[in-house]
């Protein structure tokens, strides 16, 4: 049955490019093998990679709007789809080749020669030729470059720490083309830029499908994904952790150390600070691709002991009594 892209997309066929990749990234998220581990899900986010890579690049769009999923199959210059009487390049007619094979006359009133072979007529018209019993076989393109093999999208994981410092990393696919289904070994070093964003693409050039007849490869785009982080959380360029503070330091203020990504800092913790307060450090995120950097966020947490001494037992007594008769004495003030 033949793949309808948009649908698998979930997107009208006259949606834009921007509503292509926005529900291309929520159903890559969604069905990603790392984040969701159903039987089909790896196979989806497949089926989605391919769709996304036809409906995202204009020239294959356009081809496969007019031709469906054979597209990657068309000659070069073909002008529609099949039947007689369209669809060859340079306006030929069908109905004229068969007719031309089985001695005919065609529709501009040429006389052709009977016995003709219809892998002759290919041969001649589009650069085939035969091999074994007049099955037409494509030959290398004839007076023009041969065209360019497919991208091919790969999914990979890396860690935060590569994520904000960058990377060189060295991964190894055996890749499938998208429409061919021909598999392919691929072995590439990419140089991961600081700063780079899940979801993002690294581009390596022409390592992805083999071109047709000869023709250049395509390029390997690698849909960066983050691995989680036990203390950090990214989000965007800016970077969120909780800071555990001692029940004293909150009451009393305190000057903490803290880490950031470029080593410790001191941050001041003001005299009754609450649980749940953000400090914000700024500049000390995450580089930002086209330069300067993103913040960092502290979220205080009261952390309370589970073991007490008998002094400290006494001294948390008196100031809840001294505390609780200020706290009512205040709301007697409103009433």
């Amino acid at each position: 049955m033949a793949k309808d892209f948009y649908k698998i997309l979930g997107v009208e066929r006259s949606a834009s490019e921007k509503e292509i990749k926005k529900a291309y990234r929520k159903l890559a998220r969604e069905n990603h093998p790392d984040v969701n581990k159903n039987s089909g899900a790896e196979a989806k986010f497949k089926e989605i990679n391919e769709a996304f890579q036809v409906l995202s690049d204009p020239d294959k769009r356009a081809l496969y709007d007019q031709w469906g999923e054979q597209f990657d199959k068309v000659p070069p210059g073909a002008s529609g789809p099949g039947g007689y009487g369209g669809g060859i390049p340079g306006g030929v007619d069908l109905g004229d080749i068969f007719r031309q094979a089985q001695g005919g006359q065609g529709r501009a009133g040429v006389q052709w020669q009977s016995g003709g072979d219809v892998g002759d007529l290919f041969e001649g018209l589009f650069g085939f030729r035969k091999r074994g019993q007049g099955v037409p076989q494509q030959e290398p393109f004839r007076g023009q470059a041969a065209p360019k093999g497919q991208d091919v999208e790969q999914p990979v994981t890396i860690s935060l720490s590569e994520s904000v410092h960058g990377a060189t990393r060295t991964f190894e696919f055996v890749l499938q083309g998208a429409h061919s289904g021909q598999t392919f070994p691929r072995k590439v070093t990419v140089k991961i830029p600081a700063g780079v964003r899940e979801g993002s693409a690294v581009r390596a050039r022409g390592q992805g499908a083999p071109g047709p007849g000869g023709g250049a490869n395509g390029d390997l785009l690698l849909r960066v994904h983050l691995q989680p982080h036990p203390f950090w959380t990214r989000k965007g360029d800016d970077l969120h952790a909780e800071l555990p503070i001692s029940f004293e330091e909150a009451a009393l203020g305190a000057t903490v150390e803290v880490p950031t990504l470029d080593g410790s800092v001191k941050l001041k913790i003001p005299a009754g600070t609450h649980g749940g307060q953000n400090f914000r450090l700024s500049g000390r995120g995450v580089p930002k691709l086209k330069g300067g950097k993103g913040d960092l966020y502290f979220k205080t947490k009261i952390a309370i002991p589970k073991e007490l001494t008998a002094e400290q037992q006494e001294l948390l007594q008196q100031l809840n009594l001294e505390s609780g008769a200020a706290l009512r004495a205040n709301l007697s003030a409103r009433l």
